[in-house]
């Protein structure tokens, strides 16, 4: 019989942040639906009870079972045998967090330990030595390659060097640089780390293990190389430059509305980022240089909290008494320091027995307090679900994951070529958004900060304006043609407005192109997501998706295609339509940088938890996805539009039109040439085999005529107006080959010409 199991995990290393779960007895698991994990914490933890565990097991899809210290540098973790059974039997990975270590113990490891009589596993890390492993069964070192995944959030460097006796078979994941960490024999790896700096002036100051908290995260620097200055005061500009840093704010640009603020300032972005998100209230002048005082630093994470969503009371908390209450005098004040102060960010001063306290709210913050401060508040809002350091879990309710990215993973750790296609309307072109921070651009730019030797192709091909219906059309072309990898596709918003409102016109096109880029790329990896605007907001509210991505979700889920509410998860955060719309968005439908932001950390929840985080474990070879039926109907199984571009070599005839081969049909497309009549008489004939004929144009504003017959019959005139997007001539011909002929008429009908009126591309459907 298989005698106890004992796991030691000590870790000692610069205190993170971890996302930690409600803390229960030992021994009791807590299921997480979203990560697909059991919990069990403490800083000692006993796993003996094998009936309660594989109950769990059954009736929760777990993938994992996690042991977290509750956020302290060491956990003791034992497994008694039965429970090590069911964990063979169910193939299941173990996860240890301690402090910000996080050590993944994959399946087959825990089949390899359990297949042996007594096993001692040690693993030490520091922040001094880097990461130094040993294991070893009874006593003998043991081999175990592929083994262990070691995750450490260090300094922006990260590792800077491996040196060991063997091959590589662990992964520590670093600042956005994945590094493998060669381990083999006894397992004696080291890896050397940046750390923060060594402080000399706070060797025995009562802030320094915050203090080298907030170092090590990169939120404050030393005043000097090698000193903190721990008891000098900050400004209020410093305060909410540290604050946009823990934020990840990206440039806002000069947003804020202060006569004290210029845009040169150093601290300029951090006041906008506080103005933007309302961290602090609005009025003529900011005081940068004004020494911040614990109440408005309260006051100023209360409203940080407010924007996470995480500004909870904690009613069981203790309430102290603090003497000098009655200089609280606002509303604000009073709800931020019951935020504060119930959650421990703020403790006060002891007076006497301990019984009361002082606030000291008017008191200048020093530079220790404030650390001390953020490290609790930072702590606070991960054990709310906010992890400040790796914001996963906190867009969940807007993610519907219906796949894995297994199939990306495995390109991004090749050598091969990756294309990113960004496939939708303008909010993906970035309308609204400055320079790089567009949804598009901040989720390009995290895949290539996280895995900085992929080869990585941005293949953007928005066009503003444009549906399911031209999408449809143009997805060979687009999409199919750049040999896609990862797709985001991005039409719902404008499936409201471009011709394709009728639910079963949504589900038909969209399904099309889903269906198209299954069968031509069977590998390649979607991701469906569904904006919003003002009118469904105020409509639908915050918490139920519009008609058109309802329509689309439906053939995601046909399709096991998974999709991210990006609309709903910022109307959430914003807490419906009202007046902070202004602040996210520039107009009804196109967000600004910070509304961007709020799409773009929705859709990195997803990739994260699976490019990075434990879904990767199971993780295998590349694999083809399934092909099922149609969903509307049994069209789609043969429903292909086609995209042809324009050229003067594919037309039968054409007369009075001039071809552009090298000027931009829109910006962000592949369609770069176009046509546009530059006589009053001009036509042009051109024969397709389908079943229906259509043209996309560039919208000029106005109407206009235009007069078209097909098979030599009569000619027919219509009018013509908004047309960015599809435009369909005739449709529910027979299959066959046809012949179209085509003539612009001018706004008077009488013949014209217009650089204005751009064909794009023709588009034929029923192809077979």
């Amino acid at each position: 019989m298989k005698k106890l199991l004992s796991l030691i995990l000590a870790i000692f290393m610069l205190a993170s942040v971890i996302v930690p779960v409600s803390a229960d007895e030992a021994g009791v698991y807590t299921y997480n639906a979203y990560s697909s994990a059991l919990f069990a914490t403490g800083e000692s933890v006993t796993l003996d009870k094998a009936d309660e565990l594989k109950g769990a097991l059954d009736d929760n899809e777990v993938k994992l079972v996690t042991v977290t210290s509750e956020g302290k540098n060491k956990l003791d973790l034992s497994i008694s045998n039965a429970v090590l059974d069911v964990l063979v039997e169910k193939e299941l990975a173990l996860k240890l967090l301690a402090g910000s270590a996080t050590l993944v113990v994959k399946s087959e490891t825990v089949k390899e330990i359990s297949d042996n009589t007594d096993v001692s596993f040690t693993l030490s890390v520091d922040s001094t030595d880097g990461i130094k492993a040993s294991l070893k069964y009874d006593g003998i070192p043991a081999t175990l390659e592929n083994a262990i995944t070691a995750i450490y959030a260090g300094k922006e460097d990260g590792i800077n060097n491996v040196v060991s006796n063997g091959v590589s078979v662990g992964m520590a994941y670093i600042n956005g640089k994945t590094w493998y960490i060669p381990v083999k024999g006894d397992i004696d790896a080291k890896a050397t780390v940046s750390v923060s700096p060594e402080f000399t002036d706070i060797k025995n100051h009562w802030g320094k293990d915050s203090i080298n908290f907030v170092a090590a995260k990169g939120y404050f620097n030393g005043v000097e190389p090698t000193k903190f200055k721990p008891d000098n005061r900050m400004t209020r500009a410093m305060v909410v430059t540290v604050l946009s840093r823990i934020d990840g704010a990206g440039d806002l640009g000069a947003r804020y509305m202060f006569t004290d603020v210029n845009a040169n300032d150093w601290y300029s972005n951090g006041v906008s980022w506080a103005s933007v998100n309302k961290i602090v209230e609005e009025c003529e002048s900011f005081r940068p240089n004004d020494d911040v005082t614990r109440l408005e630093l309260m006051e100023m994470l209360y409203n940080y909290a407010k924007v996470l969503g995480v500004a909870t009371v904690n009613e069981k908390a203790r309430e102290f008494v603090f003497v000098d209450y009655d200089l609280v005098t606002t509303d604000l004040a009073k709800e931020a320091v019951r935020f504060c102060t119930s959650n421990g960010i703020v403790n006060g001063y002891s007076i006497g027995d301990g019984s009361t306290h002082r606030l000291r709210p008017a008191g200048q913050a020093t530079r220790a307090e404030v650390a001390a401060m953020i490290q609790r508040f930072v702590t606070h809002a991960a054990s709310s679900g906010y992890d400040l350091g790796d914001i996963m879990g906190t867009y969940s309710d807007f993610i519907t994951v219906r796949s894995d990215l297994n199939n990306l993973y495995n390109k991004l750790n090749s050598d091969e070529e990756i294309v990113v296609s960004y496939f939708g309307g303008s909010v993906t072109a970035g309308y609204g958004a400055t320079s790089g921070n567009s949804w598009r651009e901040l989720t390009f730019k995290w895949l290539e900060n996280n895995f900085p030797n992929a080869k990585l192709v941005h293949n953007a091909v928005a066009m503003g304006g444009s549906g399911s219906h031209l999408g449809a059309f143009r997805v060979g072309y687009d999409v199919i043609n750049t040999n896609t990898d990862l797709l985001f596709i991005e039409f719902a918003i404008n499936d409201n407005y471009s011709g394709t409102t009728a639910e079963k016109k949504v589900e038909l096109y969209f399904e099309s192109a889903i269906r198209q880029i299954r069968e031509a790329l069977p590998d390649c990896d979607i991701i469906a997501l569904y904006t919003t605007d003002s009118g469904q907001v105020q409509k639908y509210g915050e918490g139920t998706m519009h008609p058109s991505a309802a329509s689309q979700d439906a053939v995601c889920e046909h399709y096991g295609v998974t999709s991210v509410d990006v609309g709903r998860a910022l109307a959430h955060h914003m807490g419906g339509y009202n007046s902070s719309w202004g602040t996210y968005f520039k107009d009804g439908v196109h967000p600004l940088d910070p509304g961007y932001k709020v799409f773009a950390d929705a859709l990195i929840e997803y990739m994260g938890e699976y490019l990075l985080g434990a879904q990767t474990l199971g993780y295998g070879e590349t694999k083809a996805y399934t092909i099922p039926e149609g969903y509307v109907d049994q069209r789609n199984e043969t429903f292909k539009p086609i995209h042809i571009p324009v050229s003067e070599d594919i037309f039968d005839e054409v007369k009075g039109f001039t071809f552009s081969t090298d000027g931009e049909f829109f910006s962000c497309t592949k369609t770069r040439g176009y046509m546009y009549p530059s006589e009053n008489e001009n036509s042009f004939t051109y024969t397709f085999e389908g079943t229906g004929f259509g043209m996309y144009l560039e919208y000029g504003g106005g109407g206009y005529m235009i007069e078209y017959s097909i098979d030599g019959g009569e000619p027919k005139k219509l009018s013509v107006s908004n047309t960015n997007h599809p435009f369909k001539l005739v449709d529910n011909l027979e299959y066959g080959k046809h012949t179209i002929t085509y003539s612009y008429k001018g706004e008077r009908g009488e013949g014209g010409t217009s650089t204005a009126r751009k064909i794009g591309a023709l588009m034929v459907s029923g192809t077979k």
